[in-house]
């Protein structure tokens, strides 16, 4: 029983310990969305960059993040008090069920003995009862499958902010904000191609899974959720890549071959054919598919585009060979 009361001590230090550092916690997120709404009014005037708002959005959700995390260890070191508390009261109830044991065999067993003994003994398995549920309630438990990044706990250390461990699912979702204005057009099950910066010759598809509930406010868009069909080996948790989701598939499109498509400067350009010379001509793409690079404005589709842009100069003489 010393064991049990000195457990519920400790427990109940670590409850005090856990809502002094959620007081923290609370105090640095109150200060992020200050700094957030200073940041987000400058923003606005053109006084700081986007990036500068990005960060300071980022730096409120984390902060939030770290508090709801806070409320869930204090609300675990609650449950670890009660767990305690039950096993006291279980071993109280076994003292009383020992003394009553050794008073029956010093005098004999009486009836009216025999029905207190019974009536602890319900007692003492009720105890038991609760006791084993809230060592059941103190169990923690991923919500997902997924791949262990980061222990942040070793054992016998009292759980913070930071948990037990960071999990990431192994079934990749990318996250897109899409400006509000084209609402209209998106719809659960459309397709769409996902693309690299860092690999250009790699592209995968996708699936239109979900349309976030709500529109955000502040930046006038709304989080679509794409499930990938399939996984590139490159692909990584937090990795950005571009998206273009298809919501017309009907429409006809103007594909120009990937290799015909380079960069000037900071312009997308493909060489057309014009008087027997390759000119620049400026270009809007999309996002590379199996079947070639869309081009979207620059192009009519009467231009004689050269295939392989890598071994052309602007200006230089070319000529057409016809098989």
């Amino acid at each position: 029983m010393a064991q049990e009361r000195a457990a519920i001590t400790q427990a109940q230090k670590n409850v005090v310990q856990q809502q002094a550092q959620l007081s923290q916690l609370q105090a640095q997120e109150e200060l992020q969305s200050k700094q957030y709404a200073r940041t987000r009014t400058l923003s606005d005037q053109g006084v700081v960059p986007r990036a500068e708002l990005d960060q300071a959005q980022t730096d409120l959700r984390v902060a939030r993040e770290r508090v709801a995390a806070q409320q869930q260890a204090i609300a675990l070191a609650q449950a670890n008090v009660r767990q305690a508390r039950a096993s006291l009261q279980a071993a109280q109830a076994n003292v009383l069920a020992q003394q009553a044991r050794a008073r029956t065999v010093e005098s004999g067993a009486r009836p009216e003995d025999i029905k207190v003994a019974q009536a602890r003994l319900t007692e003492a398995e009720k105890a038991m009862e609760v006791a084993r549920q809230q060592a059941a309630n103190s169990v923690v438990s991923a919500p997902f499958d997924g791949l262990v990044t980061q222990i942040t706990s070793q054992l016998g250390q009292s759980v913070g902010a930071q948990g037990v461990l960071k999990l990431v699912s192994g079934d990749l979702e990318v996250n897109v904000d899409v400006d509000e204005s084209n609402l209209a057009d998106l719809k659960v099950g459309q397709t769409a191609v996902i693309s690299s910066s860092t690999f250009a010759n790699s592209t995968f598809e996708g699936s239109v899974t979900k349309l976030g509930p709500a529109v955000d406010v502040s930046r006038g868009t709304i989080q679509v959720k794409i499930v990938p069909t399939s996984s590139p080996e490159w692909l990584r948790p937090g990795q950005t890549v571009n998206v273009n989701i298809i919501t017309a598939k009907s429409v006809s499109r103007l594909l120009v071959p990937a290799t015909a498509v380079t960069r000037s400067g900071d312009r997308t350009i493909v060489f057309v054919v014009v008087d027997g010379h390759a000119l620049e001509k400026p270009v809007v793409t999309r996002a590379p598919t199996k079947d070639g690079v869309p081009v979207i404005a620059g192009l009519t589709g009467d231009e004689q585009i050269i295939v392989d842009a890598g071994k052309i100069t602007a200006g230089g003489r070319v000529r057409i060979a016809r098989g």
